[in-house]
């Protein structure tokens, strides 16, 4: 069986509004050397959507792949580094096109690449943003959001580990 792939946003997934305005956070980032991007940065990943993140890799053996609008920002080595520096223990597998602003757009681009070159691959999609009307999509879809208590959860990891299994 190919090796399942999880396509992954940041925002709204491995974090949240409480998150990013919680006063840690806040005076952590002040104390960040401001020449320290990556390290800034990384501040905004909530550690504990990170674990939950690890369970379903360790329990799926899925591939990353970032269709986050951080793929725009960042290098594929350093969004590994940014995540490492919050407990990641995965590996990014590649990110989508950066050319394709459209998420849905840049996602089945991919997987057009991927099925390609050999049989279809079972895959789980984790956004925030509504991706529930492409047709293709929809069913692999798993939405988390910005709100409190929305990002990534063990009832959102549930969810993934069924459409990988």
């Amino acid at each position: 069986m190919p090796t399942p792939l999880l396509f992954l946003d940041i925002d709204g997934v491995l974090n949240d509004r409480v998150y990013l305005n919680c006063p840690e956070v806040r005076a952590a980032r002040l104390r960040v050397d401001p020449d320290e991007w990556l390290g800034r940065q990384c501040l905004d990943i909530d550690p504990s959507r990170v674990r939950v993140l690890n369970r379903i890799l360790d329990d799926t053996c899925a591939t990353v792949i970032v269709h986050s609008t951080w793929r725009r920002m960042f290098e594929l080595d350093e969004l590994q580094r940014m995540l490492e520096m919050r407990g990641f223990t995965g590996h990014l597998g590649g990110v989508t096109e950066v050319e394709l602003v459209e998420r849905v757009e840049s996602i089945r681009s991919f997987l057009s690449f991927v099925q390609r070159r050999g049989r279809p691959v079972p895959f789980a999609v984790l956004d925030d943003e509504d991706l529930s009307h492409d047709a293709v999509i929809a069913p692999r879809f798993v939405r988390t959001g910005m709100e409190p208590h929305e990002a990534l959860a063990d009832r959102h990891a549930d969810q993934v580990r069924r459409l990988l299994a």
